[in-house]
C-alpha cells in the first residue's frame, strides 16, 4: 500500500520537490523495485538529483550506476550539472567520492565551491585541508571552510600548526587559524597555538597576539597560564640573553671594530624593545583587566611621555603577582637595567661572557628575532678577524635569511684564507635565488 501511494505521487504529483523526495524514499526502503524506479530518472533533468542521491544512500546495487552519473555530471561544461553533483557529494558524504570533491573545490564557479568546501567536511579526507585552508582568504568561502576544518576536530591540528609556519599562507588565512585556536577548549588547540608561537618568526607572532588580543572572546585562566607563562618565560630568558651580550660588549676593552661595536649595541637594544613589546602583549592577555590594559598601552605608546611610561611601569609593577614580579625590572630600558646598583636575584642569570662566547650565542641561537641583529655580529666577527667562529658561520650560510647569508658571505672571506677552500664552501651560493647574495660570493671571490 505504502510503495502504491509513493509511486503514485512520483508519476502525478506536480512539485517537483515532493518528487524528488519520494525517489529518496524509495531508495531508502531498499526494494530493488524502488532502485528499478529511481534509476528511470536518471537523466531526467529536474528530478536526477534526487534520483542519484537516493541510490548512493541506498548502498545497493544501484551504487554503482548512481557513481558513473555523479562523475557525468561533476565533469560537465555545465555550470548547473557541476552544482548538482557537488550538492549530492555535500548529501551523501562518500569518502570514495573524494577525488570528485576536490576537483569541484577548485572550480570556477563559487557555489559549486561552496558545496564542495561543505562535502569535504563530511568526508574529512586530509588532501582537503590544504584547499579549505586556502578557501579561508574568500569572503564568501571562509565561514564555510571553517566550518569543514572543524568537522576534521584534532586531525587537523598538525596540518593547521605547518600552515602557520608556512610562508607561504596568507596572514588573513593565519588569522583565522589563530581564532578558531583560541576559541577552541581542546587542549590539543592549546598545544598546536602555543607551538606556533614558539616557532613563528617574531614579527608574525607580534601580529598574531595582537590579533588574539583583538577576539571578542574571553579564554579561561587555566587556559591562558598554560599558553603564555612558557612564552612569557622565554621572553624573559631571551632578554637576559640580550643583556648578557650588552653587558660583555659594555666591559670590552678598546678594538679596531668599537665602530661596528657601536651598531650592534643598537640593533640589540631595537632586538630588546622588541622582545619588550610581545611580552607587554603577552601580560595583557594573561591579565586583561583594564586598568592593566592602559598600563601597557602607555608603555607601548609611541606618543607616551618618559613620565608616562614610568607611571605605567610602577603601575604594572603593582599589579603583577609576586612570582612574575621580576618583569617589571626587565622591561626597563636596558641601560638602565645594567646600572642599577643592586640587581635582584632574578639578575644573576646574566653571565660574564667573555667576547667569543658573546659572539657564538648571538650566532648560533634561533631566538633573535631581528635578522639584522645577526648582520651585525657578522660584521663585527669580520672586523676581529675571530677565526675560531667560522665553522660556526659555515652554518649560516644555509640560513633562510639572505641578510644573513651574505654576511656569512663577507665574514668568510675574510677568516677562510685558503681560497680553494673558500671555492667550494661558497659554490652553491652562486645558485642563491637573491642576486646580492650572488654578487657578494662574486666580489669575495673576486671573480
Amino acid at each position: 500500500m505504502f510503495r502504491k501511494v509513493l509511486a503514485d505521487l512520483l508519476i502525478h504529483d506536480k512539485s517537483l520537490t515532493v518528487r524528488s523526495a519520494v525517489l529518496r524514499v524509495l531508495c531508502a526502503i531498499g526494494e530493488k523495485y524502488a532502485e528499478e524506479k529511481a534509476v528511470l530518472y536518471m537523466d531526467h533533468p529536474e528530478l536526477r538529483q534526487g534520483a542519484l542521491t537516493g541510490l548512493l544512500k541506498s548502498g545497493g546495487e544501484g551504487v554503482l550506476i548512481a557513481s558513473e552519473g555523479v562523475n557525468r555530471l561533476a565533469v560537465s561544461k555545465s555550470v548547473r550539472q557541476r552544482r548538482e553533483a557537488a550538492e549530492i557529494l555535500e548529501e551523501t558524504g562518500i569518502k570514495g567520492f573524494f577525488r570528485l570533491v576536490l576537483r569541484l573545490m577548485n572550480d570556477e564557479d563559487l557555489l559549486v565551491r561552496e558545496k564542495a568546501v561543505l562535502a569535504a567536511g563530511h568526508i574529512k579526507h586530509p588532501s582537503f585541508l590544504p584547499v579549505l585552508f586556502r578557501s579561508l582568504n574568500s569572503l564568501e568561502l571562509r565561514d564555510k571552510a571553517l566550518q569543514a576544518i572543524k568537522e576534521f576536530g584534532s586531525k587537523a591540528y598538525p596540518a593547521i600548526e605547518e600552515a602557520l609556519l608556512s610562508s607561504e599562507r596568507t596572514w588573513l588565512c593565519k588569522k583565522t587559524l589563530v581564532s578558531f585556536l583560541w576559541i577552541n577548549e581542546d587542549s590539543g588547540a592549546q598545544k598546536v597555538l602555543f607551538k606556533a608561537l614558539k616557532k613563528t618568526p617574531f614579527a608574525l607572532r607580534f601580529d598574531i597576539l595582537r590579533h588574539l588580543k583583538e577576539i571578542p572572546f574571553q579564554a579561561s585562566m587555566h587556559k591562558r597560564r598554560k599558553m603564555l607563562l612558557p612564552l612569557i618565560h622565554m621572553d624573559e630568558g631571551q632578554i637576559m640573553k640580550i643583556l648578557s651580550f650588552k653587558k660583555a660588549l659594555d666591559i670590552a676593552p678598546a678594538h679596531e671594530a668599537e665602530e661596528v661595536f657601536e651598531l650592534l649595541k643598537k640593533a640589540l637594544d631595537k632586538e630588546l624593545t622588541k622582545v619588550q613589546h610581545s611580552l607587554l602583549m603577552e601580560l595583557t592577555l594573561l591579565f586583561p583587566t583594564a586598568l592593566f590594559q592602559n598600563a601597557v598601552q602607555c608603555m607601548l605608546n609611541r606618543s607616551s611621555s618618559p613620565e608616562q611610561r614610568r607611571m605605567g611601569l610602577e603601575l604594572i609593577g603593582d599589579l603583577l603577582p609576586k612570582k612574575l614580579y621580576s618583569l617589571k625590572m626587565i622591561l626597563k630600558q636596558a641601560d638602565v637595567i645594567l646600572r642599577e646598583s643592586k640587581l635582584p636575584k632574578e639578575f644573576e642569570k646574566i653571565q660574564e661572557l667573555s667576547m667569543n662566547e658573546a659572539f657564538a650565542s648571538i650566532l648560533k641561537s634561533q631566538s633573535y628575532r631581528l635578522p639584522w641583529t645577526k648582520a651585525c655580529a657578522l660584521l663585527a666577527v669580520r672586523k676581529m678577524g675571530e677565526v675560531s667562529l667560522a665553522s660556526l658561520i659555515e652554518d649560516m650560510l644555509t640560513d633562510s635569511h639572505p641578510l644573513i647569508r651574505e654576511g656569512a658571505v663577507w665574514t668568510l672571506g675574510r677568516l677562510v684564507t685558503d681560497m680553494d677552500e673558500l671555492r667550494q664552501l661558497l659554490k652553491p651560493l652562486k645558485e642563491d635565488p637573491v642576486f646580492a647574495v650572488r654578487q657578494t660570493v662574486l666580489a669575495v671571490l673576486e671573480e
